[in-house]
């Protein structure tokens, strides 16, 4: 039986550009291009970024290599709660 996609293989496709390591963007894409580019971006934006920015920022010791699934899919189901703010809304104060 093959394995259909669902928004959460989005998620985590997308948390990889997160990731301290090469990134994927061949794995990535072959999720996302399964779903629309408006909702591709929504995830990024509103669901994937909120919890993941923190790992670029980082510094190297404690970066991590991947995130993992459950806690992933479990803090994006709390955002979706909360509805919290997406981070492509910020605006710089210069």
């Amino acid at each position: 039986m093959e394995h259909t996609l669902n928004e959460e293989d989005l998620y985590i496709a997308l948390s990889d550009l997160f990731v301290d390591n090469e990134v994927d963007y061949n794995h990535i894409a072959s999720v996302a291009k399964l779903f629309p580019t408006s909702y591709v971006e929504h995830a990024l934006f509103y669901y994937v970024a909120p919890y993941c920015y923190h790992n670029a920022l980082t510094p190297v010791p404690y970066v991590c290599y991947f995130f993992d699934e459950d806690e992933l899919l479990s803090a994006i189901d709390d955002i979706k709660k909360k509805k919290i703010a997406p981070l492509v809304k910020l605006k710089c104060a210069f």
